[in-house]
């Protein structure tokens, strides 16, 4: 590279790593937040005792056991305020994955690595996620344990503890060994000739008996009070992230093929569905036979994603952003070997350093558009009502706000609870109590859509009795006009 130093590179990916661990602390600890899940599941982990746990939990709530546990006694060891506590875990994962990340694109071209590590580094999609209560985080850290360990002789003696620990921790377990065992057979028993099946059985037979401690408690679990109500809740919370195999069949596969490249790539529309094009080209190179990097790692997590999508199929797993975030490495390491062919033909050889360049640069500037994606920003709620009305003036707040303000406060002790310094009014007809009004809405990762309210608020606006003035992350701020 001429016009770029290495040393100066290699200096630039130590500061993106600072940053991209600056803002994950900041995010996680300086201004918490808490979404209505975490604040939910939160309250299991905090109350609840570690038998408890193992059971149905409230709040339609589902965890993985082995998590739970592990979460529980870090809450129960640390020093820390609870909500602190209950953070650790995810915020030393998303590092651990930057770190790992980071190793495993080493080999990479330099330009097209620093553009897959901002990727993860600084997508404000991938930021939220890892930095959840809920087992994503733990998802995406083992899969990059796992491609970077599968080839491994040491992970092939023990991969049968690795995975039956994985399903313990989080359901992406069964993917995982079940695209493993595919990735096997089409690696040494293609093509197919039935002689090889007992031998392939016998190899791994340990990893195939894996699951079993996570369908037995799983079996124990379904027959508890309260799973067949968990059950059907998640079916109907899920419906619209299942694919029907009908009219509707290619209109969900669209669905989500748009939520990876908003989600993965980038939220701003043209240039997520310009990362994803640039991705898709390695399916060009692939039937011409060409080689490529991560070519094993991309079959294995290919495997992985598969299984998934069959098990959506038959409605057993949804599809969604935060339940994909696993197979993150599987879209950036096809971005980076596509990336990577694109630059070797005639036509851009000549511009590929300054082009990759350009593209890293214009992909960090949009993500600062929407960060930090964030829901349920109670903090920075009352902070800016502070701002609009000072002093502790009452203030109107829907039954959802409400609910959730106070779920927030709980779960944080009350820390922040001198911010707010005023009395939250239920919304009545005449609405001659208040000049303002919070209402609990929707935060959409495209930071240019707008959220949607309630049948209540939305009649208030149309009459005229509500006129928007701001609005934080998982909030809106109405100003009540004054009446003549």
């Amino acid at each position: 590279m001429k016009f770029i130093s290495e040393k100066f590179i290699q200096k630039t990916f130590w500061l993106f790593l600072f940053i991209g661990i600056a803002l994950r602390f900041y995010v996680q600890f300086i201004h918490p937040t808490f979404n209505v899940d975490e604040v939910a599941l939160c309250k299991n982990l905090k109350y609840l005792s570690y038998t408890k746990l193992l059971y149905p939990l409230n709040g339609f709530q589902s965890a993985p056991p082995l998590y739970l546990w592990i979460q529980k006694t870090i809450i129960t060891l640390s020093p820390f305020d609870f909500y602190i506590s209950a953070k650790l875990l995810s915020f030393c994962s998303s590092i651990a994955i930057l770190f790992l990340f980071n190793d495993l694109i080493k080999k990479q071209r330099v330009l097209v690595r620093l553009l897959l590590l901002s990727i993860l580094l600084f997508n404000p999609y991938i930021i939220y996620h890892t930095l959840t209560i809920k087992q994503y985080t733990i998802d995406l850290l083992i899969t990059l344990i796992l491609i970077l360990s599968f080839e491994k002789s040491v992970f092939k003696r023990y991969s049968w503890i690795f995975f039956a620990v994985w399903c313990l921790l989080s359901n992406i377990g069964l993917f995982a060994i079940s695209g493993y065992l595919i990735y096997l057979f089409l690696k040494n028993c293609f093509p197919f000739k039935s002689f090889k099946i007992i031998p392939f059985l016998r190899a791994n037979g340990l990893v195939i008996l894996a699951p079993l401690p996570y369908i037995s408690y799983y079996i124990w679990f379904s027959r508890q009070s309260g799973a067949l109500e968990l059950k059907n809740f998640m079916l109907n919370y899920w419906s619209i992230n299942f694919i029907s195999m009908d009219s509707q069949f290619f209109r969900h596969v669209a669905a989500i093929a748009y939520e990876i490249w908003v989600s993965v790539f980038c939220a701003v529309d043209l240039w997520g569905f310009f990362l994803m094009l640039l991705t898709l080209a390695l399916l060009y190179f692939v039937i011409k036979k060409q080689a490529f990097a991560f070519k094993q790692e991309l079959l294995l997590l290919s495997c992985m994603f598969i299984v998934h999508v069959i098990f959506n199929i038959l409605r057993l797993y949804p599809l969604a952003d935060r339940l994909i975030l696993y197979v993150t490495p599987l879209f950036l390491l096809a971005l980076g070997a596509s990336i990577t062919l694109l630059m070797e033909l005639d036509g851009f050889k000549r511009f590929s350093n300054a082009m990759l360049l350009i593209i890293s640069t214009i992909t960090i500037g949009f993500y600062s558009l929407y960060f930090p994606f964030k829901e349920n920003d109670v903090i920075g709620l009352f902070d800016k009502v502070c701002r609009i009305d000072k002093g502790s003036n009452p203030i109107y707040v829907t039954y959802k706000a409400t609910h959730i303000i106070k779920s927030f406060n709980r779960i944080t002790d009350n820390k922040f609870i001198e911010i707010q310094k005023r009395p939250l009014l239920e919304i009545d007809s005449n609405l001659n109590q208040s000049k303002y009004l919070i209402s609990k809405t929707h935060k959409y990762l495209r930071y240019d859509k707008k959220p949607l309210e309630d049948s209540t608020i939305k009649k208030l606006i149309f009459d005229k009795k509500l006129i928007k003035i701001d609005s934080v992350d998982g909030y809106t701020i109405y100003k009540i006009p004054t009446k003549k």
